[in-house]
C-alpha cells in the first residue's frame, strides 16, 4: 500500500476473505465498521489504542453501490489478527463480546497505513468463511478444523467486482488482473 501511495494512489478498497465469528447469512459481503487491533503492523503507523477505523464516507459509497446492485451485505466490526493458530476459543469469546462478527488478517493494518498516509480505505469486500464447529487447531488442543464452504464463491466475487466498477478504470484493471 505504501508503494501504491508513493505512485499517487489516494483511494483503496480492500478485498479478501474473513472468518465468521457469528452466524452470518451465506453469500454476504461484510462491511467492517472498525477493526479490533490484534496484529503488529498497525502499531508501526498509529499510536497504541484498541480500534482502527475505516473511511466512513467511502464505506457509505460502497454500501450505496451494494444496495443499487442488490448485493447482500452485513455491517459489523472485525477482529484483525495475524496469529491464526492463536485464535483460541477464549479470544473468540472476548472478541464477540466486544462486538466483532468476523476475524481477518489485514483490516486494522491497512486502515492504520491509510490514516498515517492520509488516504481513503475501505475493506468492505470481505466474504465470511463459516467458523468451524470444532475447536481450532492450536498447540494446546491439537484439534483439527473441518472446513466445508457452502457459498457460491465465484458468483459472489463477480457481484462484488461488478459493484466496484463504479469506482473507475484503476479498480477494473486491478480486479481483472491487468497492470495497465
Amino acid at each position: 500500500m505504501d508503494w501504491m501511495i508513493a505512485y499517487g494512489a489516494k483511494q483503496f478498497v480492500s478485498a479478501g476473505s474473513c472468518g465468521a465469528l457469528i452466524d452470518l447469512p451465506e453469500n454476504t459481503f461484510i462491511v467492517p465498521r472498525r477493526a479490533l487491533r490484534d496484529e503488529g503492523t498497525s502499531y508501526h503507523y498509529m499510536p497504541p489504542h484498541r480500534w482502527s477505523f475505516l473511511d466512513y464516507a467511502l464505506q457509505q459509497r460502497i454500501v450505496d453501490v451494494f444496495r443499487e446492485k442488490n448485493v447482500a451485505y452485513t455491517e459489523c466490526d472485525t477482529w484483525t489478527t495475524d496469529a491464526i493458530y492463536r485464535e483460541t476459543v477464549d479470544k473468540v469469546r472476548r472478541c464477540r463480546a466486544e462486538g466483532c462478527g468476523v476475524v481477518d488478517m489485514e483490516c486494522a493494518a491497512l486502515s492504520a497505513v491509510a490514516e498515517f498516509r492520509n488516504v481513503s480505505l475501505d475493506s468492505s469486500c470481505m466474504w465470511p468463511i463459516p467458523w468451524p464447529t470444532r475447536t481450532p487447531m492450536t498447540p494446546e488442543t491439537g484439534a483439527r478444523i473441518r472446513w466445508r464452504p457452502r457459498w457460491r464463491f465465484a458468483s459472489r466475487l463477480r457481484d462484488g467486482i461488478d459493484s466496484f466498477e463504479r469506482f473507475g478504470a484503476p479498480w477494473r484493471c486491478i480486479a481483472r488482473g491487468r497492470h495497465s
